[in-house]
């Protein structure tokens, strides 16, 4: 039996809790968890160096072995299990108040607060194929440990060449307040656990460490490259092999040394723009400009990569500025021209919307916008609650906001996707898991991002970060108008908290393309709360966010959208509602719908999809069919109790689809029979289904003149307010104005066209012509 199915049976009308979603088996690995870290720390004795690397060679064989089935089972591949026990730790610590800690003064399991362990590898990087890099290391007394590097972002989606550049053998890394921990399945070695990239800090391998080592390295394994030109070299290989990360470090090498200061700044800011990182491609770019020493050809590139990185930045009015540098080169004027149509879609609210909602169904369009924000304000309450308003009156169908994703992935960015294996991760305090690899991509893309983006960074700490977070942030978050330049991009800018993170992105992130696979991550549209009778709707195009007033609005009311379907049974919103978001809705919706018992909501549930099953089917058609899809819509409509209507206004959303599927039926078996009566049931039934998914309908004559004091003109349905099933209405409205054609009562039909044209509009904001391509397949 289906999960929800079975779990709305078992509680019937008891309240669905977070509890509820609670797996035996997540159970006991919770308690295990907690469990093995309530065992008072102890020092795990000296490992012994020679067991310790035959184990892990022995870890490196088993890893790849696993990985190169899973790569020949194809889409049957292996699942890999990452169990996170929040908190996911992160260190605070400044540099000056470390103290320095050795593999074997650690005690398992134990968080080192305000220690740093001072190691370097012995083994070449192994990615254990799903959240992990794994690392052989010793520290300077010749004591081994097992690293398990999680969250590593751009190493996470990488080629095992530029894991091997970024950590190659004697690579000297300092880790803070180290986590040293056994796996629960493995007492054998304790590993050392590291959660967030921000804990790692990597010295320079053209610096001798200043540390006695004890023991000498693997010979065996040759050394990297020792002087500049060596390390350009490696950098244009990693280019080509679109290794960005490692490309930026060898170029930093190079810099280091001296070597070609100002083109390998130039060449590090084009791996720099490739991996997203544009405030480090500007400095990058504009230190080699500012150095005066460029020749035509390379200060071309300078401000070509520092228009570039400002475009990424959204500093369109700068772009104007360093244009300056040259006036009359033609790529520079249309970047230019590009600049400025953003600024002013920024400041006007002008798309071209029937061009975006054209080409938004190919599934693959990416559309460049400048981020316009209507009338919208985020208030804060007294409980802390957040929501957004509109600052003055608005109409139905104004646009409130059309926004580019904070951060964005999809699946073509996966560099390894021969990589035939799956990914759960366990979320234990959340009794929660995520499946696959392309939401921990995402989560990765989005960590990347703010390893050298403060203010994004910023901008994530103020959004809701899920039920264990702490509380966010103030929204908005501080300004912040210039990161400073990259010193290593190695280390990140500042510290990263990966659980917030991680918990802002389940809470907020949506599903912008299924074909591609595609995830994003929005700014104001993440504050916007939830109601099943909605103010506005949300829609993507092109990887962007657009809302709409669905009505008619005061100033100071507040923006709601529907996380879920709204036609969706109350009770499988319920199981929905709390396994994603962990909340209750108390839209009058479900208020009404709760007033009901769950006898009769099961009915209504069960009627809903009899009646929808019945028409996909086309055997039947006749007048028995017919009156038995009559009896079953009016079973269903006798599940809603007295006061529903008065507490939602009349909004019925199950029972408005059952009549379009009635209606449906209707039709069909109107154009075999060619019985007027049954085009005019038809008519009667639409417009039922109209009213009861929320729309006012003004005008339900069928023939003779039209009602007293109605112009020709007059739209039949009320437009200061459309309902959420706005697909179903044009639907209705357009099957409403073919069957008038019918019935030659073209004036008629010619208004209900126009109504529907004009719900379109307010929807989406197209045209005529654009709403008719839109919906060839209903005409």
């Amino acid at each position: 039996m289906d999960p929800m199915e079975k779990l709305l049976r078992e509680y019937g009308d008891k309240e669905i809790t977070k509890e509820s979603f609670w797996e035996p088996e997540l159970a006991a690995l919770k308690a295990q968890t907690e469990h093995d870290w309530s065992i008072a720390p102890s020092n795990p004795g000296r490992i012994d160096k020679e067991d310790f690397l035959h184990f892990f060679d022995e870890k490196v064989k088993d890893i790849n072995r696993s990985l190169l089935e899973s790569k020949q089972r194809g889409r049957n591949g292996i699942e890999y299990t990452t169990i996170i026990g929040l908190p996911q730790k992160f260190a605070t610590v400044a540099l000056r108040e470390w103290k320095p800690i050795t593999i074997f003064d650690m005690k398992v399991p134990m968080t080192h607060k305000g220690y740093c362990l001072a190691v370097r590898t012995i083994r070449r990087p192994l990615y254990d194929g799903g959240a992990a890099l794994l690392l052989a290391v010793e520290d300077s007394a010749g004591d081994v440990a097992y690293l398990k590097l999680f969250n590593y972002a751009p190493l996470i989606d990488a080629t095992n060449k530029e894991r091997e550049a970024v950590y190659p053998v004697g690579q000297v890394l300092v880790i803070r307040e180290p986590t040293y921990v056994f796996e629960s399945r493995d007492l054998s070695i304790p590993f050392i656990k590291v959660e967030s990239p921000s804990d790692i800090i990597l010295f320079d391998m053209n610096q001798k460490s200043a540390l006695p080592w004890k023991s000498d390295l693997n010979t065996s394994i040759p050394p990297g490259p020792s002087t500049g030109e060596a390390w350009r070299a490696e950098g244009l290989k990693s280019f080509k092999a679109k290794g960005w990360f490692s490309c930026a470090i060898h170029f930093t090498n190079c810099i280091r040394l001296g070597y070609e200061i100002q083109v390998s700044r130039l060449n590090r800011s084009e791996a720099y723009l490739r991996l997203g990182w544009y405030n480090y491609a500007y400095h990058d770019s504009k230190d080699a400009l500012d150095s005066g020493t460029l020749s035509a050809d390379l200060k071309r590139k300078a401000v070509m990569r520092m228009i570039k990185a400002q475009y990424g930045l959204g500093k369109y009015r700068d772009i104007l500025e360093t244009a300056k540098e040259l006036p009359n080169d033609m790529d520079v004027v249309e970047w230019s021209a590009k600049a400025s149509r953003r600024m002013e879609e920024q400041t006007t609210g002008n798309f071209d919307w029937d061009s975006i909602l054209v080409q938004s169904q190919n599934p693959s369009y990416s559309i460049d916008i400048g981020n316009f924000t209507g009338p919208v304000e985020v208030k804060t309450g007294r409980d802390g609650s957040r929501g957004t308003f509109v600052t003055r009156d608005v109409e139905a169908g104004e646009l409130l906001m059309f926004h580019k994703p904070l951060c964005s992935w999809k699946s073509s960015e996966n560099l390894t996707h021969d990589l035939q294996v799956g990914l759960r991760r366990i979320f234990l305090p959340l009794g929660a898991a995520a499946e696959g690899r392309d939401s921990y991509l995402f989560l990765c893309k989005i960590i990347q991002s703010c390893w050298e983006n403060r203010k994004l960074y910023q901008t994530i700490l103020s959004l809701y970060g899920g039920e264990h977070a702490r509380k966010p942030n103030t929204y908005p978050p501080p300004l912040i108008t210039d990161d400073p330049p990259l010193m290593d991009p190695l280390t990140p800018e500042g510290d990263i908290d990966v659980e917030y993170i991680d918990g802002v992105v389940n809470a907020n992130a949506f599903l912008l393309s299924y074909e591609l696979r595609e995830r994003g991550l929005f700014e104001l549209a993440s504050l916007i709360n939830h109601s099943c009778l909605p103010s506005a709707c949300r829609e993507f195009f092109g990887g962007c966010i657009s809302v709409r007033a669905l009505r008619n609005m005061k100033k100071g009311e507040e923006i709601t959208v529907p996380y879920l379907l709204a036609s969706e049974s109350y009770d499988e919103k319920r199981y929905r509602f709390m396994r994603t978001w962990r909340f209750k809705c108390a839209c009058p919706l479900c208020e009404a719908d709760s007033k009901d018992s769950v006898a009769d909501r099961e009915k209504r549930r069960a009627l809903s999809k009899e009646i929808q099953r019945n028409a996909l089917i086309s055997g039947g058609l006749d007048r028995k069919g017919l009156e038995r899809t009559r009896k079953l819509c009016e079973d269903l409509k006798a599940t809603y109790g007295d006061s529903h209507s008065t507490i939602t206004g009349g909004v019925k959303y199950e029972l408005a689809k059952a009549l379009l599927y009635y209606a449906d039926f209707v039709d069909r078996l109107a154009r075999s029979t060619r019985g007027i009566d049954l085009k005019k049931l038809s008519i009667t039934s639409r417009m039922d289904s109209l009213a009861f998914f929320g729309l006012k309908v003004l005008d339900r004559s069928m023939s003779g003149p039209l009602p007293d004091g109605t112009q020709e003109l007059a739209a039949p349905v009320d437009m200061s307010s459309i309902s959420i099933e706005y697909d179903s209405c044009i639907f209705n409205m357009l099957r409403i104005s073919k069957t008038f054609t019918d019935l030659k009562q073209n004036t008629r039909a010619k208004r209900w066209l126009d109504a529907a044209v004009h719900v379109g509009k307010l929807y989406n904001g197209g045209g005529r012509q654009t709403f008719m391509t839109l919906n060839k397949s209903y005409l």
